[in-house]
């Protein structure tokens, strides 16, 4: 159960993420990864992840979307091609990434950006 001060604080944080052109699934404090839309953390539409309370077999709303994340704390994300782990996947990032066009998709000569489906 949320106590009165920490709701207040959710929605503030979400209400300057309103401001800021970013929606967020969860709360931020309680996200793993946030992944963006655009490069440089830019969105119409962010989604927050809890990585801590598991991976994520699909990302519904946002698959082949993600073209930067934002880690928080110490975690760390491996991004797959396809929805339940398959395809290609990325080196394990302990550190958040602006632009994934610039991370090379396996050995295909493409990019990250607009390709994850899944993430553990």
């Amino acid at each position: 159960m949320l106590t009165l001060s920490r709701k207040v604080l959710i929605g503030a944080l979400a209400a300057a993420a309103l401001t800021a052109g970013s929606l967020l699934a969860v709360a931020p404090a309680q996200a793993g990864i946030i992944l963006f839309e655009h490069e440089n953390y830019n969105a119409k539409v962010g989604q927050a992840l809890n990585i801590g309370s598991g991976h994520r077999s699909s990302l519904p709303g946002f698959n082949d979307k993600t073209t930067s994340f934002k880690i928080s704390g110490k975690y760390t994300v491996r991004l797959f091609e396809h929805e339940d782990y398959r395809g290609c996947s990325s080196p394990i990032w302990s550190g958040s990434k602006s632009d994934l066009r610039n991370q090379k998709l396996c050995s295909t000569g493409k990019n990250w950006s607009d390709k994850a489906s899944s993430v553990k």
